[in-house]
């Protein structure tokens, strides 16, 4: 993998990191963003250097926050990642849904 490429993995996943995500969940979204075609599981671990299990949980975590998009091959029974479609949509989407639920707590504990 080219140094540039390194680089740009290795701040997405330091900018992830800033927002409570494990180190390895960013570089495989970093990844991802820059795969023109989904990826296999296997084959993103053996890339990244990291475990597969690793890896299973790590994206499991990013599709149930709506960054990644889980994708299955007929007749393939490699599980296969892409970056959602409207990743910023549903990543602000979430948080809004979080703050709401927060606010509602602040209010109701101040009642």
């Amino acid at each position: 993998m080219p140094r540039h490429a390194r680089t740009f993995l290795a701040q997405v996943s330091d900018l992830l990191a800033e927002d409570g995500y494990a180190p390895i969940a960013g570089l495989l979204f970093a990844r991802l963003l820059v795969s023109a075609e989904p990826m296999a599981l296997g084959d993103l671990a053996r890339e990244l250097g990291v475990s597969k299990a690793s890896a299973s949980i790590e994206t499991r975590r990013l599709e149930t926050h709506g960054i990644l998009v889980r994708e299955v091959h007929p007749g393939d029974r490699k599980v296969y990642y892409r970056v959602a479609d409207d990743v910023a949509a549903r990543v602000l989407e979430r948080r809004l849904r979080l703050m709401r639920r927060f606010r509602g707590l602040v209010l109701d504990a101040a009642r």
